[in-house]
């Protein structure tokens, strides 16, 4: 497995790894006027993009992001979205075709947190249909439960955006 680093932007950072199917990259920091996805769009063959580590997205950065998908789209390369931030999954709620016209996310990142023992956790969801955000989960730190940190309907909304 062949791993290497891009920097996209001033705050942006991409770990592209060859694997076998295809290529992953995990993004990282933030998608802003300096932001340049170019060289995520000439990647040949299915693309996979983690948006786990993404912090924030601004008016000019939505832009870029909607044209690196849009051009991922026209030349007919494949592109998958996994652990949707927050973040994004704010943005998929609010902006048509935010993820394209035929949008292919495997998963959100939903937040919870534990007021007992002050832990953060972000739980993958796949997104498929019938799929629910649960309003609490178990605390891995201290067996009690962890409430969920966003409005389940932003996530409800964004899954019945994404799937059939």
């Amino acid at each position: 497995m062949t791993t290497k680093n891009l920097t996209l932007g001033r705050s942006l950072q991409a770990r592209v790894e060859e694997r076998s199917g295809g290529t992953w990259v995990a993004l990282t920091g933030n998608i802003d006027e300096s932001a340049n996805l170019a060289p995520l769009v000439d990647i040949p063959g299915p693309l996979v993009v983690d948006l786990g580590e993404m912090d924030r997205i601004n008016s000019i950065g939505v832009r870029t992001w909607m044209n690196f998908v849009k051009a991922r789209e026209t030349a007919g390369a494949a592109l998958a979205i996994e652990r949707c931030s927050p973040m994004m999954v704010g943005q998929i709620t609010m902006i048509t075709r935010f993820m394209g016209a035929q949008p292919h996310v495997k998963s959100l990142l939903v937040p919870y947190f534990c007021k007992k023992c002050e832990r953060e956790h972000a739980e993958a969801l796949t997104a498929e249909p019938g799929a629910h955000v649960s309003p609490t989960v178990p605390c891995l730190g201290c067996g009690g439960h962890m409430e969920l940190e966003e409005l389940a309907e932003t996530y409800d909304e964004a899954l019945r955006r994404l799937t059939p």
